[in-house]
């Protein structure tokens, strides 16, 4: 069996003496650093290249880039996790650090341990993050294979929000769906819409799924749509898997 590879490490300090040491404790930790860079512009345009598993970054660095702005090319391009290594603490430089939503923020100088389990935090936040991006890459893809859609009917707001295959059913309404319940109800035919309140309101009571057959209403004509809905949780009314429409008469939708 493979040994695994040591984790990567990309350091980015502009102060020779500190990123040296820094690189010896990373070192004594098993980490292997495989780039130490001096300015924000060098690991933006490095990242790809050295492909760290996450970047450990001073906040103040000469030239027009600092670390945070690095930071934030380096997440939009790469999605690689960041920590912050910095000596300021102020307000206006935590402000600007939460933007990019770091996944640690440590002030200098720090201690070693405390180094070692903040990359360590880091690395498994990361995984999570991967395995949920994961998840719903595949949910999509399901959606797509089987032209669905999914409607969450959100009771605080009520407010719905769709993705998938929605266009087909609602012609030009735009996907994501965003909008209200009055909206959405406005555009199921007049003689579905008191059944389709009712039985997503008996699904909110009974916390069973329900099916639904009815039509919508729109610039391509009525569409039949078959709904399968379930209260999910004590905020979210109904989460609604909707089947492909077809082109019909709405009367031939309904029960």
């Amino acid at each position: 069996m493979n040994a695994p590879l040591p984790i990567n490490l990309m350091l980015v300090e502009d102060e020779r003496v500190i990123a040296f040491d820094l690189k010896n404790q990373l070192q004594s930790f098993g980490y292997k650093v495989g780039a130490v860079l001096a300015s924000g512009e060098q690991a933006v345009r490095k990242v790809g290249e050295v492909a760290p598993d996450l970047v450990l970054m001073d906040i103040h660095l000469e030239g027009p880039i600092d670390g945070i702005d690095a930071a934030l090319q380096i997440q939009s391009q790469h999605r690689v996790p960041v920590v912050f290594l910095t000596a300021y603490a102020e307000d206006d430089t935590l402000r600007r650090a939460l933007d990019c939503r770091p996944f640690g923020y440590l002030v200098k100088p720090c201690e070693a341990r405390e180094l070692h389990a903040t990359i360590q935090m880091a690395l498994a936040r990361r995984e999570v993050e991967v395995l949920v991006e994961r998840s719903e890459q595949l949910f999509k893809q399901a959606l797509d294979a089987a032209s669905l859609g999914v409607i969450e009917w959100q009771g605080d707001s009520m407010q719905l929000h769709g993705d998938g295959h929605l266009r087909s059913l609602f012609g030009d309404r735009p996907v994501p769906l965003d909008e209200s319940w009055n909206l959405f109800l406005s555009r199921v035919d007049a003689r579905d819409r008191e059944r389709v309140s009712a039985a997503l309101n008996a699904a909110i009571q009974s916390g069973d799924p329900v099916r639904i057959e009815f039509s919508t209403i729109g610039n391509g004509g009525a569409r039949c749509l078959e709904a399968h809905a379930r209260a999910v949780w004590k905020r979210t009314r109904a989460l609604t898997a909707t089947r492909r429409a077809s082109s019909a008469s709405s009367a031939s939708c309904r029960t």
